[in-house]
């Protein structure tokens, strides 16, 4: 990672009751090396992503933190199933970050 770029990040919800490595089986990593996104696959709390919201701003502000080379005006939130559901409580709870909200629907 070049640290005097800046990266978009996708921040990537897994459906209910799947897990994180779904992203991998959708294309993200492919396309996230292509454009050289920071991914972040998170487990949001448990199968249903019950703590999406939290678990968002929490590695939200870790990125910050740590001095990541985020763009912040370029933070993506998507999801599968109960995890497009997770984006539109991200994007509802947090408007300042979430970008863009495309609805992956089952």
């Amino acid at each position: 990672m070049d640290y005097s770029k800046r990266y978009p990040v996708l921040y990537y919800s897994h459906g209910g009751n799947g897990t994180p490595y779904e992203a991998e089986t959708v294309g993200f990593s492919k396309l996230i090396q292509k454009e050289q996104f920071i991914a972040i696959y998170p487990f949001n709390g448990g199968y249903s992503n019950e703590e999406a919201p939290t678990e968002f701003k929490r590695i939200m502000d870790e990125l910050k933190k740590k001095n990541y080379p985020v763009d912040w005006s370029r933070v993506y939130v998507s999801g599968y199933s109960s995890g497009s559901d997770a984006s539109e409580s991200i994007a509802t709870l947090w408007p300042g970050f979430g970008k863009s909200i495309p609805r992956m629907p089952t």
